[in-house]
């Protein structure tokens, strides 16, 4: 079935790839709507309720997340608005509309109502963030209030509410894309996005950043229903073959695999680098996200990448956990596939109905066979791990724009339980790695979700050798550096306990204890002068790299270099034949 696609990313167990979903519309998010992302990604939330479409965050304080559409060219002469609500504790937190995204220097203003009630503009240059306009408003940020830029050359008019606040003029306005941006903690809504000129929907994108230091994720397919109208059937269709492309690559861009579709179907597809910075395992693994539809709207097969996520039973161990540079990953209490299915549906199609659900085996068992080689490499290198993949089929139906929507999904997940203990000798627990795999789904709009159609696309996967082979040499180098790294921390966690365990210098009068505190607060003034910093880094097993734009990021000690993608990626190496053709190599911070 679509099990072979696999392949092409195989880390061992780190397999991140999907089929699946069809697109319902966005109602009232005009040119955004091929782009608006659901479900979970890096820190946000992204779901549609009525003709509203939400964004939450509830881990990453000035985190940023923006979706844009591309420039429409009535450059000087445009009106963009939209209706945005704040549900946010944080008085940081802001909502409102991205404007004059410029994507070669990573520039543009933000103009933003937030949670206290100001409104705000703000220039992110080179130079940093730069609040250029400010004005208290009377409104309340818990509710719908509209936000528009009205453009007279490169003077800006700004209104709020229909009523206006007041101009600004500036060199880089009346230019470049626009869309809408959150910022912080909280729940942002977003409705009736407006440009009064249409945009390439064809060159839209979406950016997940934080504020100050970017860390962006682009992703410009949308994974969202949108019904059309009665079809024939695909499977009568001549097919034809289409390559999906690793753009970034390593030396060069490369054809990553081909997949025949129906020849008058649309399809899109491409390879991405990107995942959480502070998770090597995400960073380490490219993306697939590929989409087909039929020319009249009725199917849908699409590849959806997955993702990662750890959790550890002692739970005074997960801050520990969260901040490593080897695991590092977002904390989710999620250790089993029934409890992820029960999270991730009513969040990807929060009106569906469950029509049944169960467990697949055999898709478990296929791909433990075709990767029966990887499995015991893994086992060899990670012995104290259990490894526990699983599959679980669903059958949903939900109403878009009038019409009944039947899907099957499938979704499976490897979970990695590794027993171990907290740095600082506490009680024993279980750490699990848990690692999504990706979910396939097909659908059909006023019909049954075609299973056959599912399968006989996925049987046409054919994988590109070349890629393949330059894929696993970097998956390999990458497993070493990680399993020698978690040995490191195991191995210093030891000889914590034992030197502990050992210790003559338990203080027994009230003497001995006021001389171990001055002794202790010495040693620490000691630490400050020589360099704290410096020592924390090492500690920590990571290293400062400078980056294009002056700021600082923290990759793992292990690599020699620091690779600056576009769209503010950073892959750590120690390949030397890494080299991508749009990469920066960056030089180590200086202490």
């Amino acid at each position: 079935m679509f099990l072979k696609i696999y392949r092409t990313f195989n880390i061992a167990l780190l397999l991140l790839l999907s089929i699946g979903t069809i697109n319902v519309a966005f109602a009232n998010l005009g040119t955004l709507k091929e782009v608006l992302h659901t479900g979970y990604s890096d820190g946000w939330n992204g779901s549609i309720k009525s003709d509203e479409y939400w964004l939450e965050n509830t881990n990453e304080p000035g985190a940023i997340r923006y979706y844009y559409a591309a420039d429409s060219g009535n450059n000087g002469q445009r009106i963009i608005s939209t209706k945005v609500l704040l549900d946010a504790a944080d008085p940081y937190s802001e909502a409102g509309l991205l404007y004059g995204f410029d994507k070669s220097s990573r520039s543009y203003f933000l103009v933003n109502i937030t949670a206290s009630g100001t409104f705000t503009v703000t220039r992110r240059d080179s130079d940093g963030f730069n609040i250029i306009f400010e004005e208290y408003l009377d409104v309340n940020p818990t509710s719908f209030n509209s936000i528009s830029i009205e453009e007279n050359g490169n003077r800006l008019t700004f209104s709020v509410n229909n009523k206006s606040l007041g101009n600004v003029s500036h060199s880089a306005a009346g230019k470049g894309s626009v869309g809408i941006v959150a910022i912080g903690l909280g729940k942002f809504g977003f409705s009736d996005f407006v440009e009064n000129a249409s945009a390439n929907s064809d060159q839209m994108s979406v950016n997940h950043q934080s504020r100050p230091s970017p860390n962006s994720n682009n992703r410009s397919l949308n994974t969202q229903p949108t019904a059309i109208a009665a079809s024939r059937n695909p499977l009568d269709e001549r097919f034809k073959t289409h390559s999906i492309r690793d753009e970034f690559g390593f030396e060069q861009p490369m054809e990553a695999m081909t997949i025949k579709m129906p020849e008058s179907w649309e399809v899109k597809g491409a390879v991405q680098w990107y995942g959480k910075p502070s998770c090597a395992l995400d960073v380490s693994i490219p993306k697939v996200h590929l989409k087909g539809t039929s020319s009249n709207g009725l199917q849908w097969v699409e590849v959806i990448p997955g993702g990662i996520w750890a959790w550890n039973t002692n739970f005074d161990a997960m801050p520990q956990m969260a901040k490593s540079e080897i695991v590092g990953c977002d904390a989710r209490r999620i250790v089993d596939i029934q409890t992820f299915v029960n999270q991730y549906i009513p969040t990807i199609r929060p009106n569906a109905k469950t029509k049944s659900m169960r467990p697949r085996p055999d898709v478990i068992q296929e791909m433990m066979q075709e990767q029966a080689a990887d499995f015991a490499k893994f086992r060899q290198q990670y012995p104290n791990m259990r490894v526990r993949p699983e599959a679980m089929e669903v059958q949903l139906s939900y109403d878009a724009n009038g019409r009944t929507v039947n899907e099957l999904l499938i979704t499976i997940i490897m979970f990695l339980d590794q027993p171990g203990v907290d740095v600082y000798g506490g009680m024993s627990a279980v750490q699990t790695i848990a690692m999504a795999m990706g979910t396939v789904m097909t659908a059909t709009v006023e019909g049954p979700a075609n299973e056959i159609l599912l399968k006989t696309i996925g049987d046409t996967i054919v994988n590109n050798q070349a890629y393949q082979s330059r894929l696993r040499q970097h998956f390999n180098q990458r497993t070493q550096q990680m399993a020698q790294a978690t040995q490191r921390k195991m191995a210093a966690n030891r000889a914590f306990r034992n030197n502990l365990a050992k210790s003559n210098n338990t203080a027994k009068t009230y003497s001995d204890i006021l001389d171990s505190n001055m002794a202790s607060w010495n040693k620490i003034q000691g630490m400050k002068d020589a360099g704290q910093s410096k020592l924390v880094d090492a500690t920590l097993e990571r290293t400062p790299w400078q980056t294009t734009y002056g700021e600082t990021v923290y990759m793992p000690q292990q690599y020699q270099r620091v690779i600056q993608l576009p769209n503010d990626v950073f892959a750590g190496t120690n390949d030397n034949f890494f080299n991508p053709m749009n990469g920066t190599s960056l030089n180590q911070y200086q202490y």
